[in-house]
C-alpha cells in the first residue's frame, strides 16, 4: 500500500501541472511501474483528471500497442489512452482483424493506421469493429486499399461519431468514391491522390456532408468538367477550407498544375 500511496502522490504531482507531450510520457512511465494487482485503482484515479486533455495528447506508447498484438495478452492501461499511431508498425489484414478483436479499443478517439498494407479485408475487420464505436478521427493514408477496400469500409454502417477522416493515396478512384457511404457527420475529409475524376465529384457533390468545413483534393485528376460538378453541392458554401492543389484532369509527367483553389486553412482541432 506504501507504493500505491507514493505513486498516486507522484501522479498528483505530475497531474498539477498543465497538460503536455513530456508530462504525458511521465505519467505512462508511472503506470508502467504499476504493479498489476494495482493498476486499475491507479486507472480509477487517473480518469477525472485527464478528462479535460486533449485527446491527441493521450497516446498510447508503442509498448502497449505491441501486447495487443499478443493473444493471451491484456493491456489495461489503454485505459488512458485516446489515441493510438500504429502506423511504424504497417499491420496487414491479419493483424488489423487481431486489432479490432481487443475491447481495449473502446476508448480510443483517435486512430492512424497509415501506412498498413491491410487492403480490403483490413479495412472489413475496421467497419465490423464494436470497440471503435466512439472514433471521432481516422487515417488511412496509403494503406493499399483501393476500390474494393474503400467500399467495404462503409461508413454509413459504423463510426457513428466520426468527425475527421484521412484516406489519402489509396487510388480509389471515382467508383471507390461512390462506394463509400459518406455520412454527414464529417468536418474534416482528406482525399488526395485518390485519381478522383468527374464521376467522384458527381459522388461528392450528391453526399450528405451539410457539416463539412475542410475539404483536401490535392493531386487528383479534376478538370474543368470534375470542378462544375463539384460546383453543384449544396454543403460547397458551408467549407472554410477547399483544396485542389496540384490537381488536373491529367498527369504529365512529374509536372502537375499550379493549385487552382485553396481556401482558408485545416481547422486545427481535427489531425486527419
Amino acid at each position: 500500500m506504501d507504493r500505491f500511496n507514493s505513486l498516486i502522490t507522484h501522479l498528483r504531482g505530475l497531474l498539477a501541472e498543465p497538460p503536455t507531450a513530456d508530462l504525458w510520457a511521465a505519467i505512462v512511465a508511472s503506470l508502467d511501474t504499476c504493479p498489476p494487482a494495482q493498476i486499475d485503482l491507479v486507472l480509477d484515479y487517473l480518469e477525472p483528471h485527464l478528462a479535460e486533455w486533449p485527446d491527441a495528447l493521450r497516446a498510447a506508447p508503442a509498448s502497449w500497442t505491441e501486447r495487443l498484438l499478443r493473444e493471451g495478452t491484456h493491456e489495461p492501461r489503454f485505459r488512458a489512452a485516446r489515441a493510438l499511431t500504429a502506423s511504424p508498425l504497417r499491420l496487414g489484414p491479419r493483424l488489423v482483424k487481431l486489432v479490432c478483436r481487443r475491447d481495449e479499443l473502446t476508448h480510443l478517439r483517435h486512430l492512424d493506421l497509415s501506412g498498413s498494407p491491410m487492403m480490403a479485408r483490413g479495412t472489413e475487420s475496421l467497419a465490423h469493429c464494436k470497440h471503435l464505436a466512439g472514433l471521432e478521427q481516422l487515417a488511412l493514408r496509403g494503406c493499399r486499399l483501393g476500390m474494393h477496400g474503400v467500399g467495404r469500409l462503409s461508413l454509413g454502417h459504423g463510426f457513428a461519431a466520426l468527425r475527421a477522416l484521412n484516406l489519402s493515396d489509396n487510388f480509389m478512384g471515382g467508383r471507390g468514391l461512390e462506394l463509400l457511404l459518406v455520412g454527414g457527420r464529417l468536418e474534416s475529409l482528406t482525399l488526395q491522390s485518390n485519381l478522383l475524376d468527374r464521376v467522384a465529384m458527381r459522388a461528392l457533390a450528391n453526399a450528405d456532408l451539410g457539416r463539412l468545413r475542410w475539404l483536401d483534393l490535392s493531386a487528383n485528376l479534376i478538370g474543368d468538367d470534375a470542378l462544375e460538378a463539384l460546383l453543384e453541392a449544396p454543403w460547397l458554401p458551408g467549407l472554410r477550407g477547399l483544396s485542389l492543389a496540384w490537381s488536373a484532369d491529367r498527369f504529365d509527367g512529374p509536372r502537375m498544375s499550379e493549385p487552382r483553389v485553396h481556401r482558408g486553412s485545416r481547422p486545427r482541432s481535427l489531425c486527419c
